[in-house]
């Protein structure tokens, strides 16, 4: 499928990272006091962004004087200054014209993701991802697992290679792990391929209320984007998803079975560490021996760490020592 390169600019501000941050929590909620999922926060100056859970809340790293920006589909946009605050309380008015027909994306707004992003829905739904919906993704036959990271669209933003974020609401996400691609659902519109090499990183709001972060990291992959598992002053550590495809293969003699009689999707995983001060980008692998090998340089500070936390070594322990090593 052909790429065209993305022209769409929504917030045109560098991304800066190095500035004094505080954390902030809150809720959106609407005017009648209901909580409003999947709404987009955006720190205009720090250039971070989240979306609120399920029951309308969010946390986000924020500097004191900044000003927010918020939107969701069906709702109208606000910003408010941060004030030095650590929580606010926000209240979005409902659009009535989305709660009467449905938001549609202005013309303008179309036009613009359409030079960014190649549209080519038959193939998109007669080609190598067949069955998925309009809004949701199911398999043709019966399959275990799933080429994609979701069952469903999501919301999300992108960072661009020069810095910029792009985010409209009406458009929401999935990523094909096999492929490596990202796709868009534009709302009565269409379906897009975001283009690899305009995009820096994008994160995905999954059902369960993560935000989940990838990055595309030549050294491992040319062509799959990984999963930042955890990110600071020293270490990131990276979560590459490795998926297969297993066709069915069920076999009889009529006495004796063998295989499995559905396709099935299998996910593994790989990891990886970047040290910051280093400059050097190595597999870590999950063996008591290798974290205490990556971390070295920590000391007294890991072999503390270590003792305290005598834990099964799994993603959630990574994520926790390295975020721990960042401190």
């Amino acid at each position: 499928m052909k790429k065209i390169i993305s022209t769409l600019l929504l917030f045109a501000a560098p991304v800066f990272l190095l500035a004094q941050t505080i954390s902030l929590a809150g809720s959106v909620r609407d005017q009648h006091g209901i909580p409003v999922v999947h709404a987009f926060i955006l720190d205009q100056q720090q250039r971070n962004a989240t979306f609120t859970d399920s029951l309308g809340n969010f946390s986000l790293k924020v500097e004191p004087t900044s000003q927010l920006n918020i939107n969701c589909n069906g709702y109208q946009d606000d910003s408010l200054q941060v004030g030095g605050k650590n929580h606010l309380e926000i209240v979005l008015r409902q659009n009535p014209v989305s709660i009467s027909g449905g938001e549609k994306l202005k013309n303008k707004d179309l036009d613009i993701l359409q030079e960014a992003f190649k549209t080519n829905s038959s193939q998109y739904m007669e080609g190598h991802l067949n069955g998925i919906g309009a809004m949701v993704f199911t398999e043709i036959r019966e399959t275990v697992g799933s080429r994609f990271l979701f069952n469903q669209w999501v919301p999300g933003f992108v960072i661009k290679k020069d810095g910029s974020l792009v985010q409209m609401k009406e458009v929401t996400f999935n990523y094909d792990k096999m492929a490596g691609d990202l796709y868009l659902a534009v709302t009565n519109a269409s379906v897009m391929m975001a283009d690899k090499a305009t995009i820096k990183s994008f994160s995905l709001f999954s059902p369960k209320g993560q935000l989940m972060t990838f990055e595309l990291v030549s050294q491992v992959s040319k062509d799959l984007y990984l999963q930042v598992i955890s990110a600071g002053s020293k270490y990131k550590i990276y979560k590459l998803f490795i998926t297969k495809f297993v066709p069915s293969n069920f076999k009889t003699d009529g006495i004796v079975s063998s295989g499995n009689t559905y396709d099935e999707y299998t996910d593994e995983y790989a990891y990886f560490i970047y040290n910051l001060s280093t400059n050097t980008l190595a597999v870590l692998n999950t063996r008591k021996k290798d974290i205490k090998a990556a971390f070295a340089a920590e000391g007294s500070k890991l072999t503390d760490y270590m003792t305290a936390h005598n834990d099964k070594i799994d993603e959630n322990y990574i994520r926790g020592l390295a975020d721990a090593m960042n401190q």
